[in-house]
């Protein structure tokens, strides 16, 4: 058992190389922490100019209501609404804030009056308080019904502004990573479908990585497309890396295949992805595969095949976003026909565990897989 927990340790360390998924959202509050923070959230347009208040009181403006996403509120009433900037310093330059449109979330103070809600968590300036959308009705693509909850409602409203090349590039690394529950999942589809259609590269890379992050192995298929049409001057790889090793766990033969063509060619980051992904599920049918990653140029992918063999021969459950690191790497109990003691010694996985005596793994795991090809290769 002393050497299972070496194990637990060796993993726990791997690193895929890619950009965290909170990268330049720490301290953000998600989708569904600013619907519940909010008592008003409304579709609205800045029609007044900003009254400065005295002190650190803040500013004052008046929203004209064009959709409302929660609240009493209606369509095309005013709503004066104060802004109190954390450092409660200079505002900058007012005019920029009067006509600006987009989404606001609104908390009715003690004292009565309407408080914006920063979705950012600095709240220093006026962009940490409203998402812009575009003006008008919203895309026929994204509509949503008015009993829709207010997470859809917002998903959908901020997802239909991604199609704006200005507005897109919080909005998509604010959408892509927020947590999604089970009951948002069928609209994060619908978004992340649409956005997989769209004519912008970096949109349709988004769409692609988050119907990846649902398991959707053509999605996963037209990524692959992408990446051998575009090569390195495919936009944003990185977000597809993090939604294969993070989330992909298909073991259908067709899925595996596409993630065996990812670890060939292409930005080594969704190499590395597609290899881990590939270790992840070390299922039977992903064996010659693993196998193929142990002649890789890459000391991670070949970490790789040799982590995803150990843990098919040494039986060992598939790995998940929740299991990794953990306990879940843990041998199980059971029926373990191809464990013996020599596969538990050489048991590991990640390049920095094994950079002091990487062939005293490889070599092992090659010899294991040409002795039962002939068997599991069938």
């Amino acid at each position: 058992m002393k050497r299972v927990r070496c194990v637990l340790v060796a993993v726990a360390g791997l690193v895929l190389g890619a950009p965290q998924a909170s990268a330049g959202l720490q301290g953000s509050p998600n989708i569904a922490q600013l619907a519940a923070a909010a008592d008003i959230i409304v579709i609205a347009t800045v029609v007044d100019d900003v009254v400065v208040l005295g002190g650190a009181q803040g500013v004052t403006f008046t929203l004209l209501v064009d959709r409302v996403l929660k609240g009493p509120e209606q369509a095309n009433m005013s709503l004066p609404v104060v802004w109190v900037p954390m450092t409660g310093g200079p505002l900058g330059d007012a005019k920029y804030i009067r006509g600006a449109h987009g989404v606001f979330f609104v908390r009715r103070a003690r004292t009565g009056e309407f408080q914006i809600v920063p979705h950012a968590g600095s709240n220093e300036r006026f962009e940490d308080t409203i998402f812009p959308v575009a003006s008008g009705p919203l895309d026929a693509k994204y509509a949503y019904a008015p009993a829709a909850s207010v997470v859809e409602k917002l998903f959908l409203e901020l997802g239909a502004a991604v199609a704006s090349p200005s507005l897109q590039n919080a909005l998509l690394n604010f959408l892509h990573w927020t947590p999604l529950d089970s009951s948002l999942n069928s609209v994060a589809h619908r978004v992340y479908e649409n956005w997989a259609a769209s004519s912008d590269g970096k949109v349709r890379m988004f769409g692609l990585a988050g119907l990846v992050r649902q398991g959707d192995g053509v999605a996963l298929q037209k990524a692959a497309q992408t990446l051998q049409d575009l090569g390195n001057s495919t936009p944003q790889p990185w977000v597809l890396s993090l939604a294969i090793s993070g989330y992909f766990r298909s073991g259908s033969p067709a899925d595996l295949k596409t993630l065996a063509r990812l670890t060939n060619a292409g930005p080594i980051d969704v190499r590395r992805a597609a290899a881990y992904a590939l270790a992840a599920v070390h299922s039977r049918d992903s064996l010659p595969f693993l196998a193929n990653l142990l002649e890789s140029d890459d000391p991670d992918i070949r970490s790789y095949g040799v982590g995803g063999l150990a843990m098919f021969a040494n039986h060992v459950a598939t790995i998940t976003i929740t299991s990794y690191p953990g306990a879940g790497m843990q041998p199980q109990s059971g029926d373990a026909p191809y464990r013996t003691q020599e596969t538990m010694k050489h048991f590991t996985m990640g390049s920095e565990t094994m950079r002091s005596n990487e062939a005293y793994y490889v070599i092992f795991w090659k010899d294991w897989w040409k002795q039962h090809a002939g068997q599991l290769a069938k």
